[in-house]
């Protein structure tokens, strides 16, 4: 399968969860882009973290995958969600 497809992504997404054990925080979003794939890549991520309890912050386009699925950290304590005044 190639990296865009869903087996793809999560390959990518195993990538980086492997190292959430050497982690104290994950950040999402500086330098993430909007890209629709890689969004899919960091939303997963993001969902792993959340159950993982790793505290994370979620700033910039990063911001993009609450707002298209809150549901991902919703009353989680362990993100802080970092908006900019438009």
């Amino acid at each position: 399968e190639g990296e865009g497809s869903a087996l793809g992504r999560a390959q990518q997404a195993d990538a980086v969860s492997k190292w959430f054990p050497a982690l104290s925080a994950l950040v999402v979003g500086p330098g993430l882009g909007r890209d629709e794939a890689l969004q899919a890549v960091a939303a997963t991520i993001l969902r792993r973290a959340v159950a993982a309890s790793l505290p994370c912050v979620v700033d910039a386009d990063g911001l993009r995958i609450v707002l298209d699925e809150p549901e991902i950290v919703r009353g989680s304590p362990w993100v802080v969600l970092t908006p900019n005044k438009p």
